[in-house]
């Protein structure tokens, strides 16, 4: 039996679907135009306590974009660890909202997760990031490197379906993860 399914958001889009399971239809609803279909979908798809951005998009890469670049395009969401001591830091949400070849926007959100060591170091539970860091200009596309405002250097390379981060910051050891992606 075929069903027809309506996705309402401006412009409309129907598809047709035979049968239409809820996570096609969150994705479905995610590829649209409307920031609030792609939040809402988020809020149910990444680790608790992180607080998203209302006003997340996607905007598709052009056709002047390599592939390589290209496929970063939408969100992704995981742990990150200390390279040096593999303790949980963070949990994290990276959404590829704009890639060109000279410039790349990228929101990231996540919360603290570390609890700290016994000697002494404090850690981070509850601690919010939130930030779009529009422009960037990266400094390579295989792997994508990036220098946030903050200084902050990000390596984000894809291999099996997945999005390796390393994030090196002036103040300790870098944080590193493997992302799932929740979608495009």
């Amino acid at each position: 039996m075929t069903r027809i399914v309506a996705v309402l958001s401006i412009p409309f889009v129907f598809t047709l679907a035979a049968p239409v399971s809820a996570q096609e239809t969150k994705l479905a609803q995610a590829s649209g135009p409307t920031t609030e279909s792609l939040t809402a979908v988020l809020k149910g798809n990444v680790p608790s306590g992180i607080q998203l951005l209302e006003d997340l998009t996607l905007t598709k890469p052009g056709a002047d974009v390599p592939r390589e670049l290209a496929e970063f395009s939408g969100a992704w969401s995981g742990p990150l660890y200390s390279e040096r001591s593999g303790a949980l830091k963070a949990d994290w949400v990276y959404v590829f909202e704009k890639l060109a070849l000279n410039s790349v926007t990228i929101v990231s959100m996540g919360i603290g997760r570390d609890q700290g060591s016994r000697s002494g170091s404090r850690g981070n539970v509850g601690q919010l990031w939130s930030t779009r860091y529009e422009n960037l200009k990266p400094t390579s596309v295989a792997p994508l490197e990036v220098i946030n405002t903050r200084g902050t250097i990000y390596s984000f390379k894809l291999k099996d379906g997945k999005l390796q981060i390393r994030s090196v910051g002036s103040d300790e050891s870098p944080w590193v993860g493997t992302l799932q992606r929740i979608t495009r």
